[in-house]
């Protein structure tokens, strides 16, 4: 059975409204620039800004490595794979060319040794994940919202997959190909954790990433991947405020039991 694992966001800066959210999530996922939470128990997820398709050096190497020692309860580190250069510039909410651009096999051969390295000092049963991205209509994003990219990646690093639904929806229908097809071609097998949230419309031919409360669509969505795949956590990609989030942990709590029995 799947944990609800909810992100420590800026909700949780509230005492009231942490402690309420915590008591409807099995769990906690950690991120970079997470409120303190030093009296928090229930970290098991990290999600790294970091891109594992990137160069990584030592600093970041150390700062990867000081993170896994000093959270000893972490289970899953996951990791973006969201641009093909490694300094996009983002406006209004796109990311564009910026830096150093990488082909195709230069992005599978830094994240072959990224992983070789983060493997060689993770805790043992660790997993790490890598997340799909959106497709936004822009150069930045090629190659790495490829489904056979992130296939690939997957599977010739021995690692798993952290699907983000949201995320899905979006890079089909901005590609203008059916969303089966894209869906079909991922490493859903392999898929770990699941991001969940509604995407947004801004034309019937050009999604964006929203953010909203997930809807039936995206939580029939999430059984499917259920049925699917040895899904260990669900995530609620929700931070407008804290009513309309605990009553998408309040649905996954329910989804639990109905899965249950």
């Amino acid at each position: 059975m799947f944990k609800i694992a909810t992100p420590i966001s800026h909700l949780f800066k509230n005492d009231v409204d942490a402690k309420l959210i915590t008591s409807h999530s099995d769990c906690l996922e950690c991120r970079d620039h997470s409120p303190k939470e030093e009296s928090i128990q229930l970290h098991e997820l990290f999600h790294f800004e970091m891109q594992i398709i990137h160069p990584i050096d030592e600093e970041r190497f150390g700062y990867l490595e000081n993170v896994f020692k000093s959270k000893p309860h972490i289970k899953l580190a996951s990791f973006h794979v969201a641009s093909c250069c490694d300094k996009p510039i983002l406006t209004d909410g796109v990311f564009y060319i910026g830096g150093t651009e990488y082909s195709y096999d230069e992005l599978q051969a830094n994240a072959a040794r990224n992983i070789a390295r983060i493997k060689s000092f993770m805790p043992a049963g660790m997993m790490i994940c890598v997340e799909n991205n959106n497709y936004l209509r822009s150069p930045a994003y090629k190659h790495v919202i490829e489904a056979g990219f992130l296939n690939e990646l997957v599977m010739n690093n021995d690692i798993y997959f952290l699907y983000d639904i949201a995320h899905a929806h979006i890079s089909a229908v901005n590609m203008g190909i059916p969303f089966a097809d894209y869906y079909g071609a991922l490493p859903i097998s392999r898929t770990r954790q699941v991001h969940i949230c509604k995407f947004g419309m801004r034309s019937e031919t050009e999604a964006f990433d929203a953010h909203y409360a997930p809807d039936e669509m995206i939580y029939t969505e999430l059984r499917k991947v259920i049925q699917q795949s040895d899904v260990h956590y669900v995530t609620v990609e929700y931070y407008k405020e804290t009513e309309g989030l605990i009553r998408s942990l309040q649905y996954l709590q329910n989804l639990q039991h109905e899965l249950s029995r």
